[in-house]
């Protein structure tokens, strides 16, 4: 029947027409608001501006002087030759171009090859040791005394601002070694824990409080990775000054510096999220995305799924929450030694000391609520509950109990001599 016909070329040919028209149209109001759009660089410059802050309040120039140097020449395995070209396929470029800065190292900041036996490297990393014992490492340390200084005066600095699109001859934020940082609060830590074990108490303390300080600068900065490795240094400082505080001979005057060394508790999880998000978004205009088509697809309806970062970023506030959770308990550390220092043993219940505490340290940031503290015969336990907040008895697995120990510590090596601890 004559209604049961194809319908015609000359019928479909108009609406080829308008569709193509369509796509013209679109793709040129596309381009002209695009041409219109400032660059990349600009506005990245534009964000500079509003980050700027004088050369002699700007850590970040102390740092870059201090990450010059060779690199440790990168040495692909056969698991690389495998793994990369997966991640060239899959990664997103400013993760991608992230983890291409996260192993650069400095050769002068490499422990010598033989210069102490692998166990020893370990424990002058977490442990106090004496000249006496190390005098290879004590000689070497000293070689670095000129760096030690000036990364002294980088962290003693309260600013820090790396340029995101730096001028000739500066260092920017994406060109940062940051295995070099790591190695650099290594050298601090070594050198700290032997202060410590030689009695220059104020020294080694001071030199801990450095490593948080790193830590801090590069936790402002608006780079996942960055921020990542911010976290890493914080973490390690945190785990010496708390080991100090619980097990170390601290005098109130010890425990005073350390009350006003530790100031900045704030939760600014949210702001350092929205401008990593806004510059991971401008950075990645100026990168060559690798991903096959199908996974850029997939990593847009995630992006979508999640939220405007991603879910990756899920884990950095993770890991900044968790460490902003043990800086605030470093507090309640405090004033339980006060406690032990007037009495001569640990509170039996936290209500004795809680009114002593900032009420803002008292909220637990991974999940708004309080921290556990238990008497045992042993000492005492401290830990939070975790984001989910449920009382899981201190117990942390990976996926499994998410609760996290303060004290006693999480499966590390201890400082100091136990009975310091146990003395009840």
């Amino acid at each position: 029947m004559e209604h049961d016909k194809p319908p015609s070329a000359d019928i479909r040919r108009p609406w080829r027409r308008r569709i193509g028209l369509a796509v013209i149209v679109i793709a040129t109001v596309a381009l002209g608001v695009n041409a219109l759009l400032p660059t990349w660089q600009k506005e990245l410059a534009a964000i500079d501006a509003k980050r700027a802050v004088a050369d002699e309040d700007n850590a970040a120039l102390i740092y870059a002087e201090l990450l010059q140097g060779e690199e440790v020449p990168p040495t692909p395995s056969k698991l690389d030759a495998v793994l990369v070209p997966i991640m060239e396929a899959t990664t997103d470029p400013v993760s991608l171009h992230e983890y291409g800065m996260n192993d650069r190292r400095l050769v002068e900041l490499e422990l010598p090859k033989g210069l102490l036996d692998p166990n020893d490297e370990e424990i002058t990393l977490w442990m106090p040791w004496t000249s006496a014992k190390h005098p290879e490492l004590r000689q070497w340390l000293d070689t670095h005394r000129h760096r030690i200084d000036r990364l002294m005066d980088a962290t003693a600095k309260s600013t820090c601002c790396f340029p995101l699109a730096p001028k000739a001859g500066r260092m920017g934020l994406f060109d940062v070694p940051l295995g070099a940082i790591r190695q650099y609060a290594h050298l601090l830590r070594r050198d700290a824990n032997n202060d410590m074990a030689e009695g220059r108490i104020a020294d080694g303390l001071a030199k801990y409080e450095a490593i948080v300080s790193t830590g801090r600068h590069f936790q402002a900065q608006p780079a996942a990775y960055l921020v990542l490795t911010g976290i890493g240094c914080e973490a390690i400082g945190l785990h010496h000054l708390i080991e100090f505080v619980v097990t170390g001979p601290a005098t109130e005057q010890d425990l005073d510096t350390l009350i006003i060394a530790n100031n900045d508790l704030a939760d600014r999880w949210k702001s350092f999220r929205r401008d990593i998000s806004r510059v991971r978004g401008i950075f990645a205009r100026g990168l060559e995305d690798r991903r096959r088509p199908d996974f850029r697809l997939y990593q847009w309806y995630r992006s979508v799924r999640y939220g405007e970062d991603g879910w990756h970023a899920d884990r950095v506030g993770e890991l900044y929450h968790r460490v902003l959770c043990e800086k605030r308990a470093v507090d309640i550390l405090i004033e339980l030694r006060r406690f032990k220092n007037r009495t001569g043993r640990w509170p039996d219940q936290f209500d004795e000391v809680a009114s002593c505490v900032d009420p803002l340290v008292l909220i637990d940031p991974q999940n708004g609520g309080p921290y556990v503290y238990q008497r045992i015969e042993e000492g005492f336990r401290l830990y939070s509950t975790g984001p989910n907040g449920k009382d899981e008895n201190g117990e942390h697995t990976w996926n499994g109990p998410d609760d996290w120990p303060i004290w006693p510590r999480r499966g590390e090596p201890r400082l100091s001599k136990p009975e310091d601890v146990n003395d009840v």
